[in-house]
């Protein structure tokens, strides 16, 4: 539709006050927005548009604009086949079938699910059906949504200070609280120039569940400073974030205290040796392993994702034209990133729970205690119940 040929609709008689888009995922979001333009001038009835289609893909400018954020004054009426009185029992055997010989097309055109287009690197069933599964879940019982308090003294944080407060437009989503006997991991991706967003995956390591996420635009001295909150608050986990294209977040990790971070080998250009750096580097040789074994998670352990943005993000990552998986244009994978990198970094973690006995002892310096990740918090109160020996 040519959005231009409608600028000056006019009537015999009265004005528009309702406009119907049948199968609106054919028209463009300009020609809705010229629509919406032509319902002007007084009426004593509310004026409308109705918009009707079948959810074909999940990067379709719809979904972006009705589902994915609250827009006001407007209704959601989700309907199936079931509702439809205009057709018959053969024909509706018939879509029914589909659920035998082809469950994507069942999905889109039967229980009206979003689905995808092109080749997606993630399998588009497995995650199609967890997004709907979590958005029944989520509209009974929500996730946490929040952010960290802290005091800051000395250019240090306090630790005892570190605090998560709820938020409805937090950055931060918990899926699950820690778990004081369990390891957990984070992984981290930075944005590039401050086109992306800055972004964390934090996993449960007894068993790799999602349990927390960290979205936003951030400096990369706050985003340091969120990222040690919330490795302290998960019990002191391993950090393992991507070095690529800024060291300042490890950086300033280090500066801070946190030295609980994913090891690489690195070789020296000069002494050849191999000396150990911080942070994750994703490269022509580590990405696409990271992705393959993301894949295989969400092939056959797709319960152990809880985080609705995350799976969005899957269903528009796919394969280009030269083979290589990445976001389609004007969508993201800050997230898929982060959560490819935690899991790799699993290997860096125990994947034990730790009981009580288990737990640290013996006689330690204070700097090899906070190399290990502890806060004098946590050390001078390990050390008042006897449990570790402190020396000079």
């Amino acid at each position: 539709m040519n959005p231009e040929k409608i600028k000056s609709v006019t009537f015999e008689s009265g004005i528009n006050t309702s406009t119907w888009l049948e199968e609106a995922s054919e028209f463009e979001e300009a020609d809705l927005q010229q629509l919406n333009l032509r319902l002007r001038g007084k009426s004593k009835v509310a004026k409308t548009i109705t918009i009707s289609f079948n959810p074909v893909h999940a990067n379709h400018w719809l979904k972006a604009r009705f589902f994915d954020r609250k827009v006001e004054d407007s209704i959601v009426l989700h309907t199936t086949y079931k509702h439809n009185s205009f057709i018959d029992d053969v024909y509706k055997r018939e879509l029914e079938l589909l659920k035998e010989t082809d469950i994507y097309h069942y999905m889109v055109y039967c229980e009206g699910k979003w689905g995808t287009t092109g080749r997606t690197v993630f399998n588009g069933q497995k995650v199609s059906e967890r997004l709907a599964e979590l958005q029944q879940y989520h509209l009974k019982e929500a996730p946490l949504r929040g952010t960290f308090t802290f005091e800051y003294e000395n250019e240090q944080i306090v630790d005892e200070s570190i605090k998560f407060i709820p938020d409805e437009k937090g950055m931060i989503i918990i899926h699950e609280e820690p778990d004081a006997d369990k390891p957990y991991v984070i992984g981290g991706d930075t944005s590039e120039g401050g086109v992306d967003s800055s972004t964390a995956q934090v996993l449960d390591n007894t068993n790799g569940m999602q349990v927390a996420t960290l979205k936003a635009q951030l400096d990369t001295d706050i985003y340091a400073k969120y990222m040690y909150c919330l490795g302290k608050y998960y019990n002191n986990a391993l950090i393992a974030i991507e070095s690529n294209f800024d060291l300042h977040p490890i950086k300033e990790l280090q500066r801070l205290g946190y030295r609980k971070q994913y090891q690489r080998e690195s070789i020296d250009k000069i002494s050849r040796k191999i000396h150990p750096k911080f942070g994750f580097q994703t490269n022509r040789v580590t990405r696409p392993v990271i992705i393959d074994e993301l894949k295989i998670v969400v092939r056959e352990s797709i319960e152990l994702l809880n985080d609705e943005e995350t799976l969005d993000e899957m269903l528009t990552f796919v394969v280009n034209e030269k083979g290589k998986p990445e976001a389609m244009v004007g969508k993201h994978d800050d997230l898929i990133m982060a959560l490819a990198i935690a899991h790799k970094s699993r290997e860096q973690q125990s994947y034990k729970p730790v009981t009580y006995k288990e737990k640290l002892t013996g006689t330690w310096t204070t700097q090899e205690l906070l190399w290990k990740g502890l806060s004098k918090f946590e050390i001078k109160k390990l050390a008042k119940t006897g449990q570790i020996t402190l020396i000079k």
